[in-house]
């Protein structure tokens, strides 16, 4: 699996040893979120990108390993953002700096001269006391998608719990008013029918909006 831990992806006019673990153990490939009137952007988030080191706020979009090319595909379809979140909390496949990632992906990982044509911000942490607030709040606007985790050896982060992400890739949807709309497992791709539906069936409410 290529770097980038918990990479998320939105659609934004514009991504074990713990008590959890002896339920029933279940795997879906994606789980609808609650719906409510709260968005990613009712608190203000500010990322840096490593592209240019810019500081932007996550508002500025609102309204617009393998996975990596079906990311840059996925990003140039109309109406689509791809933003992309590097963290290291997953068997620590990024351990470098941030000013490593780009190189690495473009001469290693993938390689081939890889550069991804979405923004891809600095490295977060997305589960655990430390993980990022978006996170907290995307999280927990979904159901939980997985009881299967990797072994507690490989998950550098604490405490554990049924909401996290569970490896490199898992994708949330969000729709143009910035509300999670769904979460998808790390394994389901990003070019999958499942997600494309999903993204024509948003793109075609709003466009219904839009008529009323």
């Amino acid at each position: 699996m290529a770097s980038l831990p918990g990479l998320i992806w939105a659609l934004i006019v514009a991504m074990t040893l713990c008590d959890f673990a002896k339920a029933q153990r279940r795997i879906s490939s994606r789980v609808a979120c609650n719906p409510t009137r709260s968005t990613i952007y009712d608190q203000r988030h500010y990322f840096t990108k490593l592209s240019d080191r810019s500081r932007v706020s996550l508002s500025r979009y609102r309204g617009s390993t393998w996975q990596y090319p079906l990311l840059n595909a996925l990003h140039d379809l109309d109406g689509v953002t791809v933003l992309g979140f590097p963290c290291n909390q997953f068997g620590l496949q990024e351990p470098g700096h941030n000013s490593e990632i780009l190189p690495i992906l473009e001469h290693v990982r993938p390689g081939r001269g890889y550069v991804p044509n979405f923004p891809l911000f600095e490295k977060l942490e997305v589960n655990g006391d430390s993980a990022h607030p978006l996170f907290k709040y995307m999280k927990g606007q979904c159901e939980v998608i997985t009881s299967a985790f990797p072994s507690r050896s490989r998950l550098f982060y604490d405490p554990i719990t049924p909401f996290d992400i569970e490896w490199n890739f898992h994708k949330f949807l969000v729709d143009h008013e910035g509300k999670v709309v769904r979460r998808y497992h790390h394994n389901v791709s990003p070019t999958s029918y499942t997600i494309r539906k999903d993204i024509r069936d948003l793109l075609r409410r709003r466009a219904t909006a839009r008529n009323l």
